[in-house]
């Protein structure tokens, strides 16, 4: 279940790691750890967003991407980057997004870590069943990745394939428009639906979480309210070929969904779905507000339109 990534971030929380000392109890045969310095806000930031801001942005100018001891330390870097998260997650995700990519650009000329910190930004950014999945946060680094002028192009290929596939469709830009069959067997595309807004929502029959989202939304009385006043029209859209699946599924969901599937596959190639439910939250003109969202931000989202 897709929950948001909720990573509190106290008094204490960027003092747990001391990179650059150890307990008193630790074997004196235990190497150092490597040193990783947190940056300090200028003291003309008195607020708290614009200090946070200040961190999230020059929090990697205090790692040693030289010191290949941190190859050696992955528990330690992991705990270094999940802190960072919390900074960005403290922010509106379009200034987090402006930063994201510092963590790949300052370690040019060291693309060993830079593919540790990659791998790290793919597992917390990318990874469908991540708490923490932002593609917008994760797009500023692929093209970090991708501009890295001492990575091996081999390197590159992968990061140049997610790029591609997470600028579709992004929050902000004109959904693509594709066709589908209904349950009652008519033939329209998405850009037939005259709604104020539409909740995509892509399913399989024997998806257990599609089954907790289906059941969410029909309890929803946000989602019920905006339904009943013609302002929110429900396209449940089955992305696979099984047929005979479907026909089993179409008739045990609520009678004022559009229940379909793709009517051929052009229109299954105008979305990538990474994991499976999968909800975007479109407006009048089409244009995605939510991408790939759980169903309780969408919810929330809506209840400002009620």
């Amino acid at each position: 279940m897709k929950i948001g990534c909720k990573i509190l971030i106290g008094a204490g929380i960027l003092s747990l790691i001391s990179c650059g000392s150890r307990s008193s109890s630790s074997k004196p045969e235990e190497p150092a750890l490597p040193a990783f310095t947190l940056p300090v806000a200028p003291t003309i930031l008195s607020g708290q967003t614009e200090r946070t801001a200040y961190l999230a942005e020059h929090y990697w100018q205090g790692l040693d991407y030289a010191d290949t001891a941190w190859l050696a330390n992955p528990a330690v870097l992991e705990q270094i980057f999940v802190q960072w998260i919390a900074l960005l997650e403290q922010q509106p995700v379009a200034e987090g997004a402006e930063v994201t990519g510092n963590v790949i650009s300052l370690g040019n000329g060291h693309p060993a870590m830079q593919l540790r910190l990659a791998e790290l930004a793919e597992h917390y950014f990318h990874n469908p069943n991540s708490p923490c999945r932002n593609e917008e946060f994760y797009i500023p680094i692929l093209r970090a990745i991708i501009a890295a002028p001492d990575m091996e192009d081999i390197y590159k290929e992968r990061p140049r394939y997610q790029l591609e596939k997470a600028l579709m469709n992004r929050p902000g830009t004109r959904a693509a428009d594709f066709a589908f069959v209904t349950r009652s067997r008519q033939m329209l595309r998405l850009s037939d639906i005259q709604s104020d807004y539409v909740l995509l929502y892509f399913f399989n029959p024997d998806c257990h979480d599609c089954k907790r989202v289906a059941a969410y939304m029909t309890g929803s009385s946000v989602l019920s309210d905006l339904s009943a006043k013609s302002r929110l029209t429900v396209l449940a859209v089955y992305p696979d070929k099984d047929l005979q699946a479907w026909e089993k599924y179409v008739y045990d969901v609520p009678d004022e969904w559009i229940v379909a599937r793709y009517a051929d596959d052009d229109a299954r190639r105008a979305y990538d779905l990474p994991a499976i439910p999968n909800l975007y939250l479109l407006d009048r003109e089409k244009d995605v507000v939510l991408k790939d969202a759980p169903v309780e931000k969408i919810e929330d989202w809506l209840k400002g339109e009620i």
